[in-house]
């Protein structure tokens, strides 16, 4: 999970720095793409709008398991807690249990003899 959101980090980044070189002019976007004409300009904005999008819906979506992905471990560990709560409390109350138990009465007659 850790690797994809890398990869997608680093995609994300080389689009925005193609973008922005493309809207700065220091990148003829004609001549890098091989552009004739203006409306192939206008598809090719159009191509890098619909590109960023998808980009950005991706990151939120990954980002989306990430945190549920996260919660489902969070989810796991505290019942993993409360199983080793619930049987160290078992275990102080048999020990409890065991070393205080109720003297009989046969026992109290021979102590105070």
């Amino acid at each position: 999970m850790k690797a994809l959101k890398t990869i997608l980090d680093l995609v994300v980044i080389a689009y925005v720095l193609l973008v922005m070189l493309l809207l700065t002019s220091l990148l003829d976007a004609a001549t890098f793409f091989n552009l004739s004409t203006e409306s192939q300009l206008h598809t090719l904005y159009k191509v890098l709008l619909t590109t960023g999008a998808a980009l950005l819906v991706a990151r939120l979506c990954l980002g989306y398991i990430i945190v549920a992905d996260k919660k489902h471990h969070l989810h796991k560990a505290q019942l993993k807690i409360n199983e080793l709560k619930a049987e160290l409390y078992e275990r102080r109350q048999a020990y409890r249990n065991k070393n205080h138990q109720p003297l009989e009465m046969e026992t109290w007659q021979t102590a105070e003899n």
